[in-house]
């Protein structure tokens, strides 16, 4: 199989990671690294062997490209990747797609006009443990709960909802199927004074079937903290994103004893941690996704339809507090 030559644009933190993974991927290859900072481009380039250049225009005209990804800040996205929509070549664009509904609607609109295959960063759709427990799961979910906390990010410029709570909103839509809409959402953020964007935002969805979800997102955190905890009606599935691990509950039995005159409480549960399946790091298993789309193997409309509803729910959520 011909590796697909991919260009990553944005030299920052996140565009050295898809780069590495662009890089050392079994079916991709890093064509090319784009930043306006020439001698960020220069090293991340040299550093995998690719070339660099100050401008996407530049990079597209002195290589055969099969993809763009869109590392980026998050302001630059809109332009960025109409250009490459517009030039008809595929692109995945780091989360969020724009910080704006309307403009990301309008992107999408456009990807599908043009009949060119868009993605959004949702890493953690690729997350083994996730994988795992979705594969486990065979019943409804009553209720998803999650806790996505980070220490004090100096260099962030977007809402911790679209930095880090658009994540588990897209898990918690993985988990519940995607079957009914959302019928309610009830949010609370926090701004630091003097602050332009939130950095703690909790909120609750509910489903139209009942079911709920509540989300905690923060950039005031002491440690890092990736956990998810889905309750069905027979099991509570534990999920460490970070450590990527699963451990299922099911309860079987609870009664009180009566000893002695006194009472006490006992419960016996059952507890299976299955086996994930390391197939990969996340963002290796997103590029290889992002290479199949590419190729034609995935439905390019199917890929499209999943992204606007996380977006829909992190602006009510932003806007929900205001």
């Amino acid at each position: 199989m011909t590796k697909k030559k991919i260009v990553v644009v944005g030299a920052g933190g996140m565009g050295s990671n898809h780069s590495r993974a662009i890089a050392t991927g079994a079916n991709t290859e890093l064509s090319a690294v784009v930043d306006f900072d020439t001698d960020k481009a220069k090293y991340l380039a040299k550093r995998f062997e690719s070339k660099a250049f100050s401008s996407l225009e530049e990079a597209l005209a002195s290589n055969n490209v099969d993809g763009v990804v869109v590392a980026t800040t998050t302001a630059s996205h809109l332009s960025i990747a109409r250009e490459v929509i517009e030039r008809g070549i595929p692109l995945l664009v780091e989360k969020p797609i724009t910080d704006d509904l309307n403009t990301t609607r309008e992107l999408l609109e456009l990807s599908k006009n043009q009949n060119v295959p868009i993605m959004c960063g949702f890493v953690e759709r690729f997350n083994p443990a996730v994988r795992t427990a979705l594969g486990f799961m065979d019943e409804p979910m009553k209720h998803f709960m999650s806790v996505r906390h980070s220490p004090v990010n100096p260099r962030a410029t977007a809402s911790v909802v679209y930095d880090l709570l658009i994540h588990d909103i897209d898990i918690a839509l993985a988990f519940h199927g995607r079957v009914d809409n959302v019928s309610s959402i009830d949010a609370v953020n926090w701004t630091p004074k003097n602050a332009a964007v939130d950095e703690i935002s909790d909120c609750v969805m509910k489903f139209a079937d009942g079911s709920i979800a509540s989300l905690s997102a923060s950039r005031q955190g002491q440690r890092k903290i990736r956990d998810v905890r889905v309750v069905t009606d027979t099991h509570l599935f534990e999920v460490d994103l970070l450590r990527v691990n699963v451990t299922i509950y099911k309860n079987v039995m609870q009664e009180v004893v009566e000893s002695g005159g006194t009472s006490s409480y006992r419960a016996e549960t059952i507890i299976d941690m299955p086996f994930v399946r390391h197939e990969g790091e996340p963002l290796a298993l997103q590029m290889q996704h992002f290479s199949r789309l590419i190729s034609g193997e995935i439905d390019p409309h199917v890929e499209r339809e999943t992204l606007l509803l996380p977006h829909q729910i992190a602006e009510t959520v932003i806007r929900s507090s205001n």
